[in-house]
């Protein structure tokens, strides 16, 4: 029951307002290539899971949390970032860019996705450990919930 309500509740995490600005953002493409926007989307949820895992098991296995000033500078970093890729897009739009700034600086690579992704797991993990700790009884159970 415990898997099922941490699955139900992974789904509702995944609609979460600053997940669907930071990856709109990232994707949102001029010539409307769903294939490239998908792929880059991918990118970005394959960072996030890996960097939810990478920190958090440990963090469950030792059954401890991320320093306050850690947590509190991957959250404003994230901030920075889901602003700075909102104002990109909004620019782009206001300048009828024709997509050659895009040739020269490119900003939706595979490798700038999964970054993003990961700044923003990194962001989440601390709070996501500390309730999985409190509310799930076994350490193998806590780190099923969180996968």
């Amino acid at each position: 029951m415990e898997l099922a309500i941490a699955f139900a509740l992974g789904l509702r995490h995944a609609s979460d307002p600053d997940h669907l600005v930071a990856v709109t953002s990232l994707v949102a493409a001029e010539d409307g290539d769903t294939r490239t926007a998908a792929r880059l989307g991918a990118w970005w949820g394959a960072g996030h899971a890996a960097a939810l895992l990478a920190i958090g098991l440990p963090l469950i296995a030792f059954k401890s949390h991320l320093p306050a000033w850690l947590e509190a500078g991957a959250e404003k970093a994230v901030g920075i970032v889901i602003v700075l890729l909102a104002a990109r897009v909004v620019l782009n739009w206001a300048r009828g860019d024709d997509g050659l700034w895009h040739e020269a600086f490119p900003l939706r690579s595979p490798v700038q996705a999964i970054g993003i992704g990961m700044l923003h797991g990194l962001a989440g993990t601390g709070a996501v450990v500390v309730l999985l700790i409190a509310a799930v009884p076994g350490q193998l159970e806590a780190a099923l919930a969180l996968a």
